[in-house]
């Protein structure tokens, strides 16, 4: 079963489509950590799904972290493939 985080405190975003998949894309990216070979983000109730394949340097790299940190996500499923960076 995919592991799912949640947070009571979400804040409302404007309905733009997209808007939060996006926010939460750039997130990611900008972590120096993850390495991703493929994302796909899609918004579900409360938050994002994430998708795709993830290389990390360090062992405790907490992907959801990184996406709960974007305004507006309560909530991460992650359906990400972990594959840890050979040193």
């Amino acid at each position: 079963m995919p592991k799912t985080t949640s947070s009571t405190n979400v804040e409302r975003l404007p309905d733009q489509p997209h808007a939060l998949e996006a926010q939460v894309h750039r997130e990611l990216l900008a972590d120096t950590h993850l390495d991703f070979s493929s994302l796909v983000i899609r918004r579900i109730p409360n938050g994002v799904c994430l998708q795709g394949v993830v290389e990390i340097d360090q062992p405790e790299t907490d992907v959801l972290d990184s996406a709960m940190r974007v305004r507006g996500v309560g909530s991460v499923q992650n359906r990400l493939v972990v594959r840890h960076k050979a040193k």
